[in-house]
């Protein structure tokens, strides 16, 4: 099961179309203002989910009857305005539930329109993926210059499959132990990584894997470009 969430951030038309037409999902789930950058787009939803007080009452009715016209069996999860979720955490819990029901080892569930000019949204974000991360399912948040990923065991990064030049490892929480890196520009054994300090920061591949390890804790993966 793919899973497709178009959240409600920064907006790259070119970017965001380019990369709906090259990749293929079972599911698409829009998070608030995400169901018209849907719209402009013409991709129609399966899941509308949110408290859509960014997009309006009446820009909700609109997009939801034009959608309904288009696929009789849209899901609608409208929220209070007033709850303690962010939109886009609804729509990854949402997209996990969907997950549940299918091949779990093949899951994944993508975020696009997820980060943007609020950097608490985007903090926010990246913490929601441990849910994912902790229901055994890969889920990424992707825009034209990052694509951005947990993981809490042993993985190997391809070359051909990382668009962007910068690889970065970062720790979720106080520490991450015990890491081997190997096949990049700057390889390490039983290295700790802490909050509070930059060191996992720009590596890049030295040949066409990189290969990582850890004993304990969680990483946020980065492969970036300028």
């Amino acid at each position: 099961m793919r899973i497709l969430i178009i959240s409600g951030g920064r907006f790259s038309e070119e970017f965001v179309a380019s990369y709906f037409k090259q990749n293929t999902y079972d599911r698409v789930i829009v998070a608030d203002y995400g169901a018209l950058y849907a719209k402009r787009l013409g991709i129609v939803p399966d899941i509308m989910v949110g408290d859509f007080d960014t997009l309006g009452e009446n820009e909700f009715a609109a997009l939801k009857c034009e959608f309904l016209a288009q696929n009789s069996e849209l899901c609608v999860i409208k929220c209070d305005p007033v709850k303690d979720d962010t939109d886009t955490e609804i729509a990854v819990r949402t997209a996990i539930d969907e997950c549940r029901n299918s091949d779990l080892c093949n899951a994944m569930i993508d975020i696009i329109c997820g980060t943007g000019g609020r950097i608490d949204h985007l903090l926010g974000n990246i913490h929601v993926l441990k849910m994912a991360l902790d229901s055994g399912i890969r889920a990424r948040i992707i825009d034209e210059k990052n694509i951005v990923e947990l993981f809490d065991k042993d993985f190997i990064l391809r070359k051909n499959e990382c668009p962007h030049k910068y690889i970065s490892l970062i720790p979720l929480g106080d520490e991450v132990r015990g890491i081997r890196i190997e096949g990049s520009a700057y390889d390490v054994k039983d290295l700790n990584l802490m909050m509070g300090i930059s060191r996992g920061i720009s590596n890049e591949f030295a040949a066409d894997t990189i290969k990582v390890s850890l004993v304990s804790g969680v990483l946020i993966v980065v492969n970036s470009g300028d």
